[in-house]
């Protein structure tokens, strides 16, 4: 349900409401109107009702807004931050995942990292050769959704795996995903354009070959879905397990086993 201002008419709803019979008390609602404050802004992050927060104009942050849930913030709009503020846009809960889409940040494309802090801790050393994520084959899907021009994105379908690169983890947006349509929407996809370009893409949708050049799981996915997201939360296994909850299994089986042989 997205986020707006404008009010029902209320004397509409009494008078359906007298034909069945109820007494219907005036309530606040919302259609889908754009918001163009940070005060609203502010409220629909925190409306725990809202699925989505349509954006208009330039909005200037000095303070994060923490998001405790599953959220699109959309729209024609410009997010910076205010001359004393270098911090996190948005402050994102465990197990919450929040979409960016058409959105700007000082300027560029959002980056996960830079404006979105999870308050998860993202422990790459977690990962390891020998462990379970190393061998398992994540996706990611998306189902096709138009955007505020009126252009419909088809769906997105992508496969990462991980590989240990001296030793630090890649994630490795595989050959014949399906990724967002950079091309058709004239946009680029992230500040590593130059070197995703080098690693072998050259605007496809389907993509060709591997592309090998992401060190965490949020850059990888933000490539696939053209905007800002958790890739922690959003890459999964074919039994539905995330990222962060496959590490963190391998993790306790590596004390299990720690422990055995002491």
């Amino acid at each position: 349900m997205p986020f707006g201002k404008t009010k029902t008419k209320h004397a509409k709803l009494f008078v359906i409401a007298l034909l069945f019979g109820m007494v219907l008390l005036p309530s606040e609602s919302y259609a889908t109107t754009e918001i163009d404050s940070f005060a609203e802004l502010e409220t629909c992050v925190t409306d725990s009702t809202q699925t989505e927060c349509v954006l208009s104009g330039d909005f200037e942050f000095s303070n994060s807004l923490t998001i405790s849930r599953n959220l699109t913030i959309s729209g024609n709009a410009t997010l910076s931050r205010a001359a004393s503020y270098d911090g996190g846009l948005f402050s994102i809960a465990a197990g919450a995942n929040v979409t960016l889409q058409g959105i700007t940040v000082d300027g560029g494309a959002p980056g996960w990292e830079k404006d979105l802090d999870p308050e998860q801790d993202d422990d790459y050393r977690r990962i390891t050769q020998d462990g379970r994520v190393c061998n398992t084959i994540f996706s990611l899907n998306q189902d096709s959704y138009e955007m505020r021009d009126g252009f419909v994105v088809p769906s997105l379908h992508a496969k990462m795996r991980i590989e240990i690169i001296n030793d630090k983890p890649h994630f490795i947006v595989m050959a014949d995903s399906v990724i967002f349509p950079y091309r058709e929407v004239d946009k680029k996809p992230t500040t590593q354009e130059a070197a995703i370009r080098k690693s072998g893409w050259h605007d496809e949708m389907t993509l060709e070959e591997d592309i090998d050049v992401f060190t965490s799981p949020s850059g990888a996915s933000n490539f696939v879905l053209g905007g800002a997201s958790n890739g922690w939360a959003v890459w999964k296994t074919e039994d539905g397990e995330t990222l962060d909850e496959v590490v963190a299994s391998d993790a306790e089986n590596s004390v299990s086993q720690g422990a055995a042989n002491e």
